[in-house]
């Protein structure tokens, strides 16, 4: 006997199902990865201050490359002439003319300020990329951290269980005279510290959620582990010369970078002091009604052109005339051996904040050097530690199968081995983060990954 199949339930169940999935679909938070947050570096508060800085001192750049305004000038006169003669009448001579002065080139203090504004160019450029990869850092630990609590929960929720667990068995073996009454006080103890410590988990979640979220500006849910990307993003290896050290140190360090730029900058103001001796030099030309000049001067490097048109009655002389002057001035006084000498000491005093600041920035890179290797040490422990929970987890596993385990030994165990994985996975992370500290104020970014330096020189063009 055949079945008709009913259309109109079958179109039902398809709905159903359909509508399942959404609700299904709907549940499912897709987990966020790093390189979301990461893609948001441009917004931290100090790369946005940084860039600012970084942004005036271009424009500072652009106006102290700028010579200077054309300078355009109209004038206008007449010349009265009161005559003797009773027999010709006074005349009044107009005259017209226009200059234009023209900025060739900059003065030394110009000069000067122009390269200040190049090394202070260089300088913002570099703080900019410092606070870039400051704000990697910052992301990147507040998301492991996000990570790190998030996988976490499961185990101290596990913990809880077992701890609460274990208080009911001892709870009935002592009302069964089993065990004395600190047995009982111990395991409700450590369940109240089991309490506690999910208690912190959650708020540990919610701190670095907190963290992230004011960092980059978007809301985390559900992370994924930056295990791969931090396997990924090995940096190259500092030179083992110290010579060679300290020669990186001196042009990536940000502290050491700004005060060689302040050191700079002094000994420029020391050149740039104005001279004692100021020349000048005009050359003109007059032929009949026109007249043609031109001027110079070392004070300011502008070239000066004049015309002027005076017409008359036509009884000037016609003759041409070439005449030129030259101008020298002395500045007489102290005015620039004052300058000089508080240039000079400017620059005595750069040198010696710079010696400072080297001298800390050494001692830095060895305790980071040192951060490092420290890091290294608990990433081995990590992995002993995961090693011997294996063997662990193991052994338990068998004997439980054996029935040679007590109620929850077999769980604490594969508990135990989690704790241990998470710890290694903390520590692999750490001990990358340790080396790009290294790198940021020891070394050069190029010693980073391109994929990594992607998210750092991103906002620097």
């Amino acid at each position: 006997m055949r079945v008709k199949r009913n259309k109109t339930g079958c179109h039902l169940q398809r709905n159903l199902l359909a509508t399942a999935l959404l609700i299904l679909v709907a549940g499912v938070v897709i987990p966020q990865e790093i390189g979301v947050f990461l893609d948001r570096i441009a917004a931290v508060p100090v790369v946005v201050e940084a860039r600012h800085s970084y942004e005036d001192a271009v424009r500072s750049l652009r106006a102290a490359e700028y010579r200077g305004d054309l300078l355009l000038g109209l004038d206008s006169g007449a010349r009265h002439r009161l005559l003797e003669d009773e027999e010709t009448q006074d005349r009044v001579d107009p005259s017209y003319g226009v200059s234009l002065d023209i900025p060739v080139m900059l003065s030394d203090s110009e000069q000067a300020r122009l390269e200040q504004r190049r090394i202070e160019l260089a300088v913002a450029e570099q703080h900019l990329l410092n606070a870039r990869m400051e704000a990697f850092l910052q992301i990147f630990a507040a998301y492991t951290d996000l990570y790190l609590a998030q996988a976490e929960l499961s185990l101290l929720e596990g913990e809880l269980h077992a701890a609460d667990q274990s208080w009911q068995r001892s709870r009935d073996l002592f009302a069964a005279g089993d065990i004395p009454l600190t047995d009982l006080l111990e395991r409700d103890e450590d369940r109240h510290a089991a309490a506690l410590a999910l208690d912190a988990g959650v708020f540990a979640i919610q701190d670095a959620a907190a963290r992230l979220q004011l960092l980059t500006g978007i809301e985390p849910d559900r992370t994924v582990s930056p295990r791969t990307h931090t396997a990924e993003w090995e940096p190259g290896q500092l030179p083992a010369d110290p010579a060679d050290q300290r020669s990186i140190l001196l042009q990536n360090h940000p502290e050491v970078v700004q005060k060689t730029a302040a050191t700079t900058i002094a000994g420029i103001h020391t050149q740039a002091v104005p001279s004692d001796v100021a020349v000048s030099l005009r050359v003109s030309w007059t032929a009949d009604e026109h007249s043609f000049s031109a001027s110079w001067g070392t004070a300011r490097p502008v070239l000066g052109l004049g015309y002027s048109l005076q017409p008359g009655d036509g009884s000037r002389d016609s003759s041409a005339i070439l005449s030129w002057s030259a101008g020298i001035s002395w500045a007489l006084g102290s005015g620039r051996s004052q300058a000089l000498e508080a240039a000079r000491a400017a620059e005595e005093y750069a040198h010696d904040r710079l010696d400072r600041v080297v001298q800390e920035a050494e001692a830095e890179l060895a305790a980071l050097q040192r951060d490092l290797q420290v890091a290294e040490g608990r990433r081995d422990a990590a992995a002993r530690g995961v090693e011997r929970a294996t063997i662990y987890r193991d052994i338990a596993g068998t004997r439980a199968a054996a029935g040679q385990l007590l109620p929850g030994e077999e769980s604490a165990a594969e508990l135990a081995h989690e704790r241990a994985v998470l710890r290694l996975e903390r520590s692999e992370m750490e001990l990358r983060q340790a080396e790009w500290r290294l790198v940021q104020y020891g070394g050069d970014l190029s010693l980073l990954p391109y994929a990594m330096r992607q998210f750092i020189q991103g906002g620097i063009e």
